[in-house]
C-alpha cells in the first residue's frame, strides 16, 4: 500500500472515531490512487486522490476532504447533475457541503470554497443562482466587447 493511500486509510479510521457518520461512509468507498485526479473525487463507489495532493494537507485537511467527498455520496450529486454543466454543478454542490464539514467541526484546505453565503439551499438551487450569475456576465461581457 502507497504512502498516500495509508494517510487517506488513516483519515478514514480517524473519522470513525472522531466523526463516526462520516467515517462509516467513508469506509464504503473503494480507494483509488490517481494522479491523474487534481484533488479528490468520487463516484458514489470509489474514491480517487492524486497522492501529491494528499501528501501536501494536514491530518485534520484530509479528513475534512474525505467527509467532503463523503457528503458528495450521501447527497447523491452524482446522480442528481442530470443534464447540467459538469464545473458549474461541482461548484454549487460544494458549495452546499462546505458548510457542513465545517460546521461537524471540521477543517477544509486553503481555496475551499466558501458556502456560508449558501448555507443550509440544495445544491439545485445554488446551481441556478450560479448559472443566472454566470449568465449575467457573460451579457455583460458581449455587451461591453461590443462597445469597443
Amino acid at each position: 500500500m502507497s504512502s498516500a493511500t495509508l494517510l487517506v486509510s488513516d483519515a478514514r479510521r480517524a473519522l470513525i472515531l472522531d466523526q463516526p457518520f462520516f467515517g462509516v461512509l467513508a469506509l464504503k468507498l473503494s480507494l483509488f490512487e490517481d494522479p491523474a485526479t487534481k484533488t479528490m473525487k468520487t463516484n458514489g463507489k470509489g474514491l480517487w486522490f492524486n497522492p501529491e495532493f494528499v501528501a501536501k494537507l494536514s491530518r485534520y485537511e484530509l479528513m475534512g476532504v474525505v467527509a467532503h467527498e463523503v457528503l458528495h455520496c450521501a447527497n447523491g450529486h452524482s446522480w442528481r447533475r442530470e443534464g447540467r454543466d459538469p464545473k458549474l454543478w461541482n461548484h454549487a454542490c460544494d458549495y452546499a457541503i462546505n458548510p457542513i464539514v465545517l460546521d461537524a467541526g471540521m477543517v477544509l484546505p486553503r481555496g475551499a470554497l466558501d458556502g456560508s453565503p449558501y448555507k443550509g439551499k440544495s445544491a439545485e438551487e445554488i446551481y441556478a443562482h450560479l448559472l443566472q450569475q454566470h449568465d449575467q456576465s457573460q451579457s455583460t461581457e458581449s455587451q461591453n466587447n461590443g462597445q469597443g
